[in-house]
């Protein structure tokens, strides 16, 4: 994993979320995976004979493969911390959580066409404030009162937003998994949640990767982190293949966004 590809995991992560120029995140409901320390025993080396290039390729092959997976993880960069939880399928439906420190944005996709969001007031007002052309300060005060804490169906340009980013798992996966022109030295192997796994880190300008592969099954990569670097910060991936269920919220919960009128 080179240095180049830490700085853009981390813009995407950013981009995907944007809504009237604000990003949302909201706090992991749960780490998918945490690394242990390194066990005695493993079984039989899966990866055996391979070089830590190769087991770099195969572990983004399968993961890029998945066709569906949950990802979480932290971020920080400028100083800017970003969380996130999400689970997405191939087929482009998600659900997941996001905070950047502008408010709490929870995000539903049954379709193409249909993106559901919920967000705090705090949310709300930062996204507002860069719509002063729309809405007057009272009117976004109204606006924002009126959405937070509810579901939002996405109008089309915002449901293009969000669901062409962070419910696209090619995009999403891509700046993890494209590359292979870095030196990755693999080292102890260690596990995740209890799961034995090959460890390989790559030390590049902006810091050090490291990267725990499965060893067991299909060589999905369970965790990536950025340390050292100006960014830094950890993806934890799993449940691979498993169904990601998502239901649009009781049409009850869901309110319609008031359209900005003249004056306040």
């Amino acid at each position: 994993m080179t240095s180049v590809r830490r700085v853009r995991i981390a813009s995407l992560m950013c981009a995907a979320v944007v809504v009237s120029g604000v990003t949302g995140c909201v706090k992991s409901e749960g780490a998918v995976g945490e690394p242990g320390s390194s066990a005695s025993a493993f079984p039989a080396d899966a990866f055996a004979g391979l070089t830590a290039q190769q087991i770099d390729r195969k572990a983004r092959d399968a993961t890029s493969g998945a066709a569906s997976l949950r990802i979480a993880g932290t971020f920080t960069t400028n100083a800017k911390s970003i969380e996130f939880d999400l689970a997405v399928t191939r087929a482009g439906t998600c659900k997941g959580s996001f905070n950047d420190g502008t408010g709490i944005l929870q995000v539903r996709k049954t379709s193409e066409t249909a993106v559901y969001i919920q967000a705090e007031e705090a949310f709300w007002r930062a996204a507002l404030a860069s719509r002063s052309k729309e809405f007057s300060p009272v009117q976004r005060d109204t606006v924002a009162e009126r959405l937070g804490g509810h579901w939002v169906k996405a109008d089309r340009a915002m449901a293009r937003t969000l669901g062409g980013g962070l419910c696209n798992l090619d995009k999403l996966m891509k700046p993890l998994l494209d590359g292979g022109t870095g030196n990755p030295v693999r080292v102890a192997d260690s596990s995740v949640d209890g799961k034995p796994a090959a460890v390989l880190t790559e030390r590049g300008k902006g810091g050090t990767s490291i990267l725990n592969v499965a060893k067991e099954g299909k060589p999905y990569v369970l965790t990536w982190e950025s340390v050292g670097g100006a960014t830094s910060g950890k993806l934890t991936m799993g449940e691979y293949e498993k169904p990601v269920v998502v239901t649009p919220p009781p049409a009850s919960e869901i309110v319609t966004p008031p359209k900005p009128r003249p004056g306040s």
